[in-house]
């Protein structure tokens, strides 16, 4: 496949497919496996299994950033007459849906129903014309990379069925696109970011998540868990903004200080007291 590289779609689903997926170990050429050109790729519901490359996603250059040239729809560019149109069916926002005509916009990655594991890349953040991403019933561990935030053209996000632990990113409250979201029976924790686009979603988008609460979920959360939502690197610009709020208090409560002790010696002076300190006598007018 590194020998196609005007491949623009590609889709693998439902066969009995196993093994790893990605740049093979024993090519040894950076240029293998590189998909200049993807906009679609499915590989869902076969057996693969292992980690997803992090360094294998940077590749897709063609769902990083549009290109000039684009033209409406998909078509075969060696031809000058009759072009054709790309035909495929995928699954897009949950339904099983047949494009006869695929939009240049339409950017998905369907990596559902297989074997992976290990942490979910963060280069995903990198691909910001994806519309749709799927990554659910599979064995992914670790945090919902904060990355997606990036991901302002993403209309289905689902994550659902895997072993992801920690707090939802805050981030995903951002993506006012996401129509389609799915976070459900994993092993996600604290409260559910409070934005009004979340609160569009469903019970059915978070169940299945017993460390979760607070709205569009019944479960009230205390205090804890109402911490326990900051990530780490939340909670140190939290410490940042402290200490400069202290260190503001200090300063300004030494001024006064000073302000207050000044004033308080010129009073006396303007009452006409005069020390003597020769004598150790106060004279008043």
């Amino acid at each position: 496949m590194s020998m196609l590289p005007q491949l623009q779609v590609l889709v693998l689903k439902s066969n009995q497919l196993f093994g790893n997926v990605g740049p093979s170990t024993i090519v040894k050429k950076e240029n293998h496996c590189e998909f200049l050109k993807l906009r679609i790729l499915s590989f869902a519901s076969n057996n693969f299994t292992g980690t997803l490359p992090n360094k294998w996603f940077k590749s897709f250059k063609s769902m990083m950033a549009k290109s000039t040239n684009d033209t409406l729809f998909m078509q075969n560019g060696y031809r000058q007459v009759d072009q054709y149109q790309f035909t495929t069916e995928i699954t897009y926002k949950g339904s099983v849906v047949t494009f006869s005509k695929i939009l240049t916009t339409l950017v998905i990655i369907d990596a559902s129903s297989n074997g992976f594991s290990g942490v979910i890349p963060r280069s995903f953040g990198e691909l910001v014309l994806l519309c749709g991403l799927n990554l659910s019933n599979n064995a992914f561990t670790g945090m919902i990379p904060s990355q997606f935030g990036a991901l302002h053209q993403l209309e289905s996000l689902d994550l659902s069925s895997n072993d992801l632990s920690g707090v939802i990113p805050v981030q995903l409250a951002w993506l006012d696109f996401l129509s389609v979201f799915n976070l459900s029976y994993n092993r996600l924790v604290g409260r559910i970011p409070g934005s009004r686009h979340f609160q569009t979603f469903s019970n059915l988008s978070f169940m299945g998540n017993n460390g979760l609460c607070g709205p569009p979920l019944s479960k009230q959360c205390d205090n804890s868990a109402s911490n326990s939502g900051l990530h780490h690197s939340d909670r140190d610009q939290v410490d940042v903004i402290l200490f400069l709020f202290t260190g503001l208090g200090f300063g300004v409560g030494f001024a006064v200080t000073v302000v207050v002790v000044w004033e308080i010696r010129i009073r006396k002076l303007s009452k006409g007291c005069i020390t003597s300190l020769c004598q150790s006598k106060v004279f008043c007018m």
